[in-house]
């Protein structure tokens, strides 16, 4: 909290004004992060056929992540310090954002819940194993770094990577 304190140029007093403790702290972040990713990302339900609204929700979903490579630490190293039942409201949170994805991905390819009951869940979750690691790795595009991709262009690539692979079950 000291840290955290300097970092923000306030005093440690005035963080525990406003959290009980780090792990307040923590929820607060997480809980924050993944209510606004479920709010942009369940506000696109008008977004063409299922195809379109599944890559406008990809490209949403990068773009909410933008500025988020913390959030994704904490999520990924530190959510197990919170209280169980804090802990069960950020993994339905969680579980929240993966089901919106599943739904459009089942309707891009209705064989996939009909046929392949197995594959939903695999298939949806290598989508998100796109899309969570790509702060790892990302380089911002530059002069110096004309390879690099924008996350506008890897979440085009993404997508088509997925409805790819789904095209051979279709």
């Amino acid at each position: 909290m000291n840290e955290l304190a300097q970092a923000c140029g306030v005093s440690k007093a005035l963080i525990y004004h406003y959290h009980a403790s780090k792990e307040a702290l923590l929820y607060d972040i997480l809980h924050d992060h993944f209510d606004q990713i479920i709010s942009t990302i369940s506000s696109i339900n008008e977004a063409g056929n299922a195809e379109e609204r599944l890559r406008v929700r990809v490209d949403a979903l990068l773009m909410s992540y933008r500025g988020a490579d913390d959030e994704h630490r904490l999520q990924l190293s530190a959510m197990e310090a919170l209280p169980i039942d804090q802990q069960d409201v950020l993994r339905e949170m969680q579980r929240k954002i993966v089901k919106i994805f599943t739904d459009d991905i089942i309707q891009v390819c209705p064989k996939l819940a009909s046929e392949h009951k197995e594959m939903i869940t695999p298939v949806t979750m290598s989508l998100f194993g796109m899309l969570n690691w790509f702060y790892m790795w990302h380089q911002t595009p530059s002069p110096n770094n004309p390879q690099a991709i924008t996350r506008e262009k890897y979440a085009s690539l993404a997508t088509d990577i997925l409805l790819g692979g789904l095209e051979r079950l279709k």
